[in-house]
C-alpha cells in the first residue's frame, strides 16, 4: 500500500509539472506577438521594421505606421501613391542604421543609409513622432532633400 502512494506521488508531481510548463509555453506563445509590437520598441527598431516593410512593398501595413500629411489621412489614397512611387522610383535593396538623434518622449529621428537596387545611396533622416504610445514614421509635406541630414553617397 506505501508503495502505490508513493507512486501516486510521483505521478501528481510529473502532472503538476508538465501543466505548469505547458501554462508557461502557452503564455510565451500569447505574449510574443503583443511584445514585438510593444510601445517601449526603440526608434531605431521601429525604422528597422518600417525599412523591411518598404522592401516587402507592404502598402498597408506602412500605411498603418505612417503619418503622411500629403494625403489628408485618407488611407486608400495613401496607399495608391505607395504603390505609384514604387513603381516610378527604384526599390529599397538594403539599409543601414547610422545614427539616432533628436530622441525625446514624443520625437525622434533616426539618420539612414539606404542602397537603392540602382546601386543610389542615400542618407535619409526618418522623423518619428509618437501617436497613442507608438512610434510612427512622419511624412510631412516639405521634401527630405531639403532636410540638413540628407545627402547623396553615390
Amino acid at each position: 500500500m506505501v508503495r502505490k502512494f508513493g507512486k501516486e506521488v510521483n505521478w501528481m508531481k510529473k502532472s503538476l509539472i508538465l501543466s505548469v510548463t505547458t501554462i508557461f509555453i502557452v503564455v510565451v506563445i500569447v505574449s510574443v506577438p503583443f511584445l514585438a509590437n510593444s510601445k517601449s520598441i526603440s526608434p531605431e527598431q521601429f525604422v528597422k521594421e518600417y525599412l523591411e516593410l518598404n522592401k516587402k512593398d507592404d502598402y498597408e501595413k506602412l500605411s498603418d505606421i505612417i503619418i503622411d500629411d500629403r494625403f489628408n489621412n485618407d488611407r486608400q489614397t495613401e496607399i495608391e501613391q505607395y504603390k505609384k512611387f514604387a513603381q516610378e522610383k527604384v526599390k529599397v535593396k538594403d539599409f543601414k542604421i547610422k545614427k539616432v538623434r533628436e530622441v525625446t518622449e514624443d520625437k525622434a529621428t533616426v539618420i539612414t543609409e539606404i542602397t537603392f537596387e540602382d546601386g543610389r545611396v542615400n542618407q535619409t533622416p526618418v522623423k518619428l513622432v509618437k501617436q497613442d504610445g507608438e512610434w510612427k514614421v512622419h511624412i510631412g509635406t516639405e521634401s527630405a532633400t531639403d532636410d540638413k541630414d540628407f545627402k547623396r553617397i553615390k
